[in-house]
């Protein structure tokens, strides 16, 4: 019986396996990531360590044998306590026990536990995805165009003035009455000549303030489920919505989600928890032969 293989079978879908009396091992999950000196993308991943004072036994190992190798819950445990007193006679004897697609396990010359994880360990296949390069696009530089200066004549306002002080010269030469004649300020104004004319007895117009609707917005926020079950990617969108509309058919809730400009990803349904993310991938691909729908976030 392989228990060191059950261990690496049971931290694909669990974060952490307690081998009951010698310690337990954990997996981190690593988001994916962009490494913007070699312009890679990086598909999400985890990484194991050992932990040698979680001991408690949480029944996972043990449930795991008792199904996957038909024990009962008896020799499921006698099963466990003899891999656990041979691991650790061969650990005391300076041999590294190996456990496939983790790691290996030694004693340091201090005696404490010592784990080496594999390099670009990958344990979630439900991802489906590998590293990639992309390089992107320069944006071309659009030109700004900028209004037209108007070029400024100062002999025109030169014989504006001029006018201006012609014509007050030429009213002050005829006597008027005070009480007959009403001057406004603008009058006595060379310069007002320039800009504008005058306006006498002039009633200011009545603006009408009309009260505009006002149009009630109202936003809805939806909250989403952060796990979804991921059925293909496409470089054009097109090809995504055909693939949305065909899965929509079957009643899932598929969507579309933009990962970047050229990079559309067609989501067959999303769930809250993972594991009911986890199951559906396997029913989905049980259903569905030669289907590689993996899980993954938003």
């Amino acid at each position: 019986m392989n228990i060191t293989k059950h261990i690496s079978t049971l931290l694909q879908f669990h974060e952490c396996v307690v081998v009951p009396d010698f310690g337990g091992f954990i997996s981190n999950y690593i988001p994916a990531r962009y490494d913007k000196s070699t312009q890679t993308f990086f598909p999400p991943k985890k990484e194991v360590v050992f932990n040698s004072k979680i001991r408690k036994n949480d029944g996972l190992l043990l449930n795991f044998l008792v199904e996957e190798e038909s024990l009962t819950y008896q020799n499921a445990r006698k099963a466990i306590e003899d891999f656990v007193d041979l691991t650790l006679i061969r650990l005391n004897h300076g041999e590294k026990v190996d456990f496939p697609n983790l790691g290996s396990l030694h004693f340091s010359h201090s005696g404490s536990y010592v784990f080496e994880a594999k390099p670009n360990l990958q344990l979630i296949e439900t991802y489906g995805l590998t590293e990639f390069h992309y390089l992107p696009k320069t944006p071309k530089k659009q030109a700004v165009e900028r209004p037209a200066v108007r070029a400024l004549h100062p002999h025109k306002n030169a014989i504006r003035i001029a006018a201006g002080i012609a014509l007050l010269f030429a009213l002050s030469l005829f006597p008027v009455k005070k009480e007959n004649s009403v001057f406004q300020s603008s009058y006595l104004n060379p310069l007002s000549v320039i800009t504008s004319e005058p306006v006498m007895n002039e009633e200011p117009e009545q603006v009408i303030e009309e009260n505009e609707p006002i149009k009630e917005e109202t936003t809805k926020e939806v909250a989403k489920a952060p796990y979804i079950l991921v059925g293909g990617s496409f470089y054009y969108r097109d090809n995504a919505e055909t693939f949305k509309t065909q899965l929509e058919q079957k009643g899932h809730m598929a969507e579309v989600l933009v990962v970047d400009e050229h990079f559309f990803r067609v989501s067959i349904d999303a769930y809250y928890d993972w594991q009911q993310a986890i199951d559906a991938m396997k029913k989905y691909r049980g259903t569905h032969p030669g289907s590689e729908a993996w899980v993954s976030t938003r």
